[in-house]
């Protein structure tokens, strides 16, 4: 392993940070931000991969990347693929970043004290060189060339929900059942639609920018930008998972035994019922929405139906992406990771990844994968040829 370059202390600008043309609150504390190791590539410290299993399922080691050099075991929160940077969150409330290329760590910054919980990270969609951190109070806007705290913003309700940007608005749901818009920039909230139940799975996002929602008592609701209600339906209870959508219509995979797709008016498109409540997390793509039925297996429905297309039995896990056109299944419980044929449902590969404990993506076909083992090491592999 790389060793590793103690802590340096620097002090951090107090500005006035625009988002947007609008001006945004300044810093109230800086962030520790540290020199990066380089990277390890192999040996006994690179990521735990057995390079003949990965390539069955089309992937190969590129690089081994350390972002918690000095505290390896501690769990990882959640993590974001962008173009340039590899950004990665533990429960100690530090934040690290591994250049895409190379896995060598650019920095790193402690936000908060432990406790603190955080809901999720996202870019600057009008600056690319800010990156926005979001615990459930509020924003910490980072440079993301050097991990520089900008500027923090306070929220006005407490939010359970990783951050939907729709332009300068940040888009939550909170713990009071409201689904609340924070302007970017002018540290204000834009505008707040109160449902029933709290809501705690993500937000969507339609291909118009319209804004769908779910919360626990089963409130299914359609929003503008603006906040305006377009349709609301419900479901019959509330849900382990985060809804999804196709970018025009949402499905939601329910604790009620049921799958929902709705329009975005409303309307009920379809519904397929199942025998056990719904706690893996579904994906829909190209035409096909796969949620994982337990005493079932993986099932693939036609987006636009509700047809069963096939049961793979057995096969559990969410589909992460697809790989030449087969789905990848990545199976937490199992510690296992499959390629699976999408006409029929078939499994041709699947392999042990017992050091695994947590998958990303930088997109949906062909992409990019990186692991996190059990260590903090995060394995990046890309599609072999």
């Amino acid at each position: 392993m790389a060793k590793f370059v103690s802590p340096i202390a620097i002090s951090f600008a107090l500005a006035v940070v625009t988002l947007a043309g609008c001006a945004s609150q300044a810093p109230k504390k800086a962030a520790a931000a540290q020199p990066a190791p380089k990277a390890a590539s192999s040996g006994s410290t690179a990521f735990p991969a057995v390079y003949e299993d990965w390539a069955k399922v089309g992937y190969r080691l590129d690089w081994s990347g350390y972002p918690f050099p000095t505290a390896p075991s501690t769990k990882i929160l959640t993590a974001t693929a962008f173009a340039d940077v590899f950004v990665i969150q533990n429960k100690s409330s530090e934040v690290a970043t591994l250049d895409i290329g190379t896995g060598e760590r650019r920095w790193a910054a402690t936000l908060a004290n432990p406790l603190t919980k955080f809901v999720g990270i996202t870019r600057d969609p009008f600056d690319a060189s800010r990156i926005i951190v979001s615990s459930e109070s509020e924003a910490y806007v980072l440079a993301a060339p050097t991990g520089t705290l900008l500027a923090r913003e306070q929220y006005s309700r407490v939010v359970d929900t990783r951050p939907l940007m729709e332009g300068n608005l940040a888009v939550f749901g909170t713990s009071t059942g409201e689904v609340l818009a924070h302007l970017m920039g002018r540290n204000v909230k834009a505008w707040g639609f109160q449902s029933t139940g709290a809501i705690n799975s993500n937000l969507v996002k339609f291909a118009e920018g319209n804004i769908g929602a779910v919360s626990q008592s089963g409130d299914v609701m359609f929003l503008t930008p603006r906040g305006q209600m377009i349709g609301r339906a419900r479901i019959l209870a509330g849900l382990a998972t985060d809804p999804v959508t196709d970018g025009n219509l949402l499905f939601v995979a329910g604790m009620d035994q049921s799958v929902w797709c709705f329009a975005p008016s409303g309307t009920l498109v379809w519904r397929y019922r199942t025998s056990h409540p719904l706690r893996t997390q579904p994906t829909v793509q190209n035409g096909i929405l796969y949620v994982a039925v337990p005493g079932q297996g993986l099932t693939a429905l036609e987006a636009a139906s509700g047809k069963v297309l096939w049961t793979a039995e057995g096969q559990m896990g969410t589909m992460i992406c697809t790989r030449k056109g087969r789905a990848i299944v990545w199976d937490e419980q199992a510690k296992t990771i499959s390629s699976v044929d999408p006409e029929n449902g078939g499994v041709i590969e699947r392999i042990s990844v017992p050091h695994v404990v947590r998958m990303f993506t930088d997109g949906p076909e062909n992409p990019n994968l990186y692991a996190v083992s059990e260590e903090s090491v995060v394995g990046k592999f890309i599609p072999r040829d």
